[in-house]
């Protein structure tokens, strides 16, 4: 489309709109633009991540943290509520090879790295070990009180994300203040958890992947997610996709 220079900039986007609660038939609500974004959509402002790739979609991942009684939003109403806590694991260790965005795999997946370490803070946090094999029978609410996973990458240094930081959901603020202008994504229990048709409910959270890391639709879930090929950027902005809030004037 930007040869036949029916869009004006080579971008598009994905927005994923949220759901009670993740399936295997993925998300079936959402909205793809080409040559831009549409804010309309969007229910915080978007931010940007350094894309690293050439032929992939690739980030730069910081940290990865649990944070704890759940929460959709990478900003929350009362943080007194909730206690982040930061997975004990290196920078190196997070891009040993370049972290993938694709929206072509369902699930999430972590190097093998991450592996010891998050089930140590996983278990720290909801008293029961993190397993992928084993589905657990926990009501809707209990699934809404797991951790919310919240992965932070590097931002764009060329783009400028305007407001207080700590009043920017996907800014990193007062969680890592050596770099409070880092992008944040919320990844919630409702995104991670797929139900089963026993009835019950299995982490689809994969921490022991023998390749690179990739996050796949179900972190992109909840968001707008914005591929600038042009400017070499991955924008990230909370949305719903719903129709309610649709209107078709994209930017």
């Amino acid at each position: 489309m930007y040869q036949a220079k029916r869009i004006a900039e080579k971008s598009f986007s994905l927005c994923f709109g949220r759901q009670p609660i993740e399936g295997r038939q993925g998300t079936n609500i959402g909205v793809m633009s080409m040559g831009g974004y549409n804010a309309n959509l969007h229910h915080s402002p978007m931010v940007f991540a350094r894309d690293y790739g050439s032929d992939l979609y690739t980030v730069y991942v910081e940290a990865v943290y649990l944070r704890t009684n759940g929460g959709e939003s990478a900003s929350v109403d009362l943080p007194s509520q909730h206690t982040v806590h930061k997975i004990n694991i290196s920078e190196g260790e997070l891009n040993s090879d370049p972290v993938i965005v694709d929206s072509g795999a369902t699930y999430t997946y972590f190097n093998k790295q991450i592996m010891t370490p998050f089930k140590e803070t996983w278990k720290e946090i909801t008293g029961f070990d993190y397993r992928v094999d084993v589905p657990l029978s926990l009501t809707y609410e209990q699934i809404l009180a797991l951790p919310t996973l919240i992965i932070q990458m590097r931002a764009d240094p060329n783009s400028v994300t305007n407001g207080e930081l700590n009043s920017v959901a996907n800014l990193a603020g007062d969680i890592d203040p050596s770099s409070p202008s880092s992008i944040i994504i919320a990844v919630p229990a409702s995104h991670y958890m797929t139900y089963t048709k026993h009835g019950k409910y299995k982490p689809e959270l994969y921490i022991d992947h023998h390749g690179r890391s990739l996050l796949g639709a179900n972190t992109m879930q909840g968001h707008d997610v914005f591929f600038d090929l042009q400017h070499e950027r991955i924008g990230w902005a909370e949305s719903t996709c719903g129709n309610d809030n649709f209107r078709p004037d994209s930017r």
